[in-house]
């Protein structure tokens, strides 16, 4: 059987021109470069327009903080006070604990609390509306 020969290459043979194909290759890799080195080149300059910025207006930096703080501040106002609801209606606090009757001579007052239908319990608030509902 006969081997595939390659063909024989001498080591101080010059390098044919570039084919077409090579000078494509390269003339994209030259332009890949050229832009890389012009975005750097931007986003350094854009850099120190930031900082030449804060430099000159000191200002403004201040007045963006004071701004930022003071949203901070509401925000932190507005969800505390959401926190606080909510422990309120979790705890007994909102709860009716103990029910007593004042000022009744001629009804019992275990009569007064069965009328009321107000329980242990119960909570608070609506207790009030339904008292409301009932007056109408």
């Amino acid at each position: 059987m006969a081997k595939h020969q390659k063909p024989n290459k001498k080591k101080n043979e010059l390098p044919t021109q570039p084919s077409s194909w090579d000078k494509i290759k390269a003339l994209f890799k030259l332009s890949r470069e050229s832009d890389e080195v012009k975005s750097f080149e931007t986003a350094k300059k854009s850099k120190e327009k930031e900082l030449s910025l804060e430099n000159k207006l000191p200002k403004l930096k201040e007045k963006r903080r004071k701004e930022m703080q003071r949203r901070l501040i509401s925000l932190l106002l507005l969800f505390s006070f959401a926190i606080l609801v909510v422990v309120y209606f979790i705890t007994p606090l909102s709860k009716v604990g103990r029910i007593t009757v004042i000022g009744t001579n001629e009804v019992t007052d275990q009569a007064v609390i069965d009328a009321s239908q107000i329980r242990s319990g119960d909570s608070l608030w609506e207790t009030f509306f339904s008292q409301k509902r009932e007056k109408l």
